[in-house]
This record gives structure tokens, sequence and C-alpha cells, in this order.
């Protein structure tokens, strides 16, 4: 679409075809007159053959043409971009989708693994009589329902390579040392202003085509003149007329009804509902931002809250929890529920970088900060 509004461009700038035309006049028709020779004359006597160039000169109107469509160029490119930034942050998010899932996964079979393992060494004290069995059909239960949401992780993880690998068009791989950056706030004045959003740029060109095709219409008010140059060769000379001759001539159009009035206002009036829907998308772009940094915020904060308070607690309890249960002073029941809460503690940190590094890709598609990177990349390849 860039290519052939650029092809539009320099279509723009040329001149009007000239015309050819060919003639041949005086053809008899019936019979001839002889009044001049006494005699019947020849076709080839009488016929006369004309050549004849035109070319119209466009007056005022070549240069808001081009206007005109450069900016649709231009509008094109920044759409462009904008695709571009749209396709990286769905890259990005796909790539956060995969992280998440395999930790989601490696989380549940380390949960999982040592259930059974649990499960193993409960079992002698079930055989023993150390251990009731509706407590160890309470572990059995855990294990088993640790075993089908491992399962449906592993699905996840699949649906994310998968997911990712039609995104890119390449195999979607991770690295087992590979690990996502920390998730921080996003600086409001790190991001690029909504005004440079390319999508809200690229309204802004197509503002400027819009006026500039009224200003072409209202140039239909000024004639183009044609001019003609012709040459005639006569063979009816019996009457005297003049073998070779040439014409010039001039034709004006005259601008009387139509003077472009009716196509000006239209444009005049696009180029204000443009306008009037870019001022929209900016605000609503410094609208989402904001709400977008809140959100952030929270989830950073309860991000913290969960790393630096909660995680250290759960894993100083199920510890505590599992010596008690080893020295009998603990049910199995309540050692699953502190199992079940430590697991949901770790998902939840999970859960909740996933959200952050989700709210900070938003935070760049919302202000077009990936377009922003490969227009400055284009034009450093450029140079």
């Amino acid at each position: 679409r860039v290519e052939a509004a650029a092809a539009a461009e320099r279509k723009a700038g040329l001149w009007p075809n000239p015309t050819l035309e060919l003639a041949m006049g005086t053809i008899p028709i019936g019979p001839k007159n002889p009044e001049f020779t006494g005699r019947d004359i020849g076709f080839n006597d009488i016929v006369n053959y004309s050549v004849a160039l035109s070319q119209t000169f466009e007056l005022g109107k070549r240069g808001p043409r081009i206007d005109a469509a450069r900016w649709i160029r231009r509008a094109r490119h920044s759409l462009l971009l904008r695709q571009i930034g749209e396709r990286a942050a769905q890259a990005r998010l796909a790539i956060v989708e995969l992280f998440a899932a395999r930790r989601r996964l490696a989380i549940l079979e380390r949960m999982l693994a040592d259930a059974k393992r649990v499960r193993e060494l409960e079992r002698v004290r079930l055989q023993q009589g150390h251990l009731s069995g509706n407590d160890f059909d309470r572990l059995q239960v855990e294990t088993i329902s640790l075993a089908a949401r491992r399962t449906r992780a592993a699905g996840q993880l699949q649906r994310a390579i998968a997911g990712c690998a039609a995104l890119l068009a390449a195999p979607c791989t991770l690295a087992d040392k590979a690990t996502l950056p920390e998730p921080r706030p996003v600086d409001a004045s790190a991001l690029p202003s909504p005004d440079r959003r390319p999508d809200i740029v690229a309204l802004e060109q197509a503002r400027k085509a819009a006026l500039a095709r009224g200003k072409l219409a209202r140039r239909t008010a000024i004639p183009d003149p044609t001019l003609t140059l012709g040459y005639t060769h006569d063979r009816y000379i019996l009457s005297g007329s003049q073998r070779n001759s040439l014409m010039v001539g001039l034709a004006l159009p005259l601008p009387i009804f139509d003077r472009g009035q009716h196509d000006s206002a239209k444009a005049i009036h696009q180029a204000a509902a443009i306008d009037a829907e870019r001022a929209r998308r900016a605000a609503l772009a410094r609208i989402q931002q904001h709400g977008l940094r809140e959100q952030l915020r929270a989830t950073l904060a309860a991000l913290g809250r969960l790393e630096r308070d909660a995680l250290p607690r759960s894993r100083r309890v199920l510890k505590q929890s599992s010596q008690a249960l080893a020295r009998g002073q603990l049910s199995m029941t309540e050692l699953l529920l502190v199992r079940r809460a430590h697991t949901g503690v770790l998902l939840s940190i999970v859960d909740a970088r996933l959200a952050a590094h989700r709210l900070v890709n938003a935070l760049r598609r919302t202000s077009g900060a990936d377009a922003t990177l490969a227009d400055k990349s284009q034009s450093e390849a450029k140079r």
C-alpha cells in the first residue's frame, strides 16, 4: 500500500498526455463535380489530410494534486509503522505468555513431585498403622488433583508455543535458564506523546491531504488552456485552395456551473471530521495511558507484597507444617491446606508478573513506542 501510494504520488506530478489527431476530409459522396476541368476528378484530387497535436496546460492544479498524493503516501507509511508496532506488541505478549506458561508448569511439576514423595512416605506410615486410611485418601486426591493441573499447564504451554510460532512464523523455543526481566514502573516521560502515535499522525496527514484536495477543487475555477497545432495537406486545389497549411488553436473551458465549489466543501468537511477523530484518539490514548500506569503501579505493589511478604511466610509455614506432621503434631488435612496455599502463592506471583508485563506491553502499544523505534531504525538504515 505504501508503494502504491508512492506510485500515485509520482503520477500526480505528470503533465497531461498530449493528443494526436489524424483526419481525412472532403470525402466525396456521389458524382464528382467536373466544373473546373470538364472531366471527372479522381478521389485523390479531392480529399485533404490533416494532423493535429493538442496539449492541455494545467494552471494551479499540479501543486495541490502532488501535495495531496504526498500526504496520502506519508499517511500510508505511518499506518505501516503502526502495524509494525502492533506486530511487535503481539510478539512480545506471545513470548511473555510462553515464559509464564513454562513457569506455571515448572511450579506444578515440582509440587506434584513433592506430593508423590510425601505420598510414598505416608504409604509406609499407613502400612505401619500410624496413618488413617482417610488421611491417606486425602493425600491421594490431592496428588491426582495436582497431576490434572499439571496436565492442563502442559497443554497451555503447548498452546503458547504454537501461538508464538504461528505469530512469528518461526519455532519458539526458550533456553533452560532464560528468564523475563523484572517488570518495572513506566515513567510517563519515557513514553512518546500520544500525538506522535503513527495512526494519530496518519490522521493528521490524511487531514492535510483532504485540505490539499479542497485546494485542488477550488482551482477548478481556473480554466486550463488547450493549445492545438495542426497541419493540413489539401489535394483539392482546383478551386484555388492552399495545398499545405498550418492551424493554431486555443481552447478554454468555461467554469460557469461547476467551479469546484462542492468538491471543495466536501474536502473541508472531510478534513474537519478527520481532525475530530484525531483529537478523540489522542485524548483516549492519554486516558488509557493514565489508567494503565495506575493499574501497573497497583499490580507491581501487589507483586512486591507477594514476593517480599507472602512467599517467605508461605515457605516457612510449609516447612514447619511438614516437620509438625512428621512429629505427629499436625494432621494431613492441615498440611494439604498449607501446601495448596503455598502453590496458590507461587502461581499468583506468576500471574502478577504476567499481568505487569501485559500492562507494560499495553502502555507501549498505546503510546506507539514500538512503531517509533521502527521508524527510527528505518531512518538510520537509510542514512
